[in-house]
């Protein structure tokens, strides 16, 4: 079996939780384990999905990065470089334009009742 990004990820939140089976892993996140294999084959993992289950895991041990590569990622003025932080505050800011444009919908909505 070949590994890529999601079958690591996999393993270490397996090693780190004490697990053997993606059948135990699939239980403890309440997910099918057909859900696992899924991001196995795709190369394609729900990293939010695993904070979700494991809130108290350390993303940088779920993705890999050790304390080295993690300091290594710090701009001089000490915010934080990594790109798991850029895609959720990405996806943060795109959700927050979502519902301004919800929010102006509704209004119109009512304004026209």
């Amino acid at each position: 079996m070949s590994s890529n990004f999601s079958s690591d990820v996999i393993a270490r939140l397996k090693q780190e939780l004490r697990l053997k089976k993606d059948s135990e892993l699939a239980n403890a996140m309440h997910i099918n384990r057909s859900t696992i294999s899924t991001w196995r084959k795709n190369d394609s993992i729900n990293l939010r999905k695993i904070h979700e289950a494991f809130p108290d895991l350390s993303m940088d041990i779920v993705l890999g990065i050790d304390k080295t590569e993690r300091s290594s990622n710090q701009s001089t003025n000490g915010k934080d470089q990594n790109p798991v932080s850029e895609v959720v505050k990405r996806e943060n800011d795109c959700l927050k334009a979502q519902v301004q444009i919800l929010q102006q919908t509704i209004s119109n909505l009512v304004r026209n009742k």
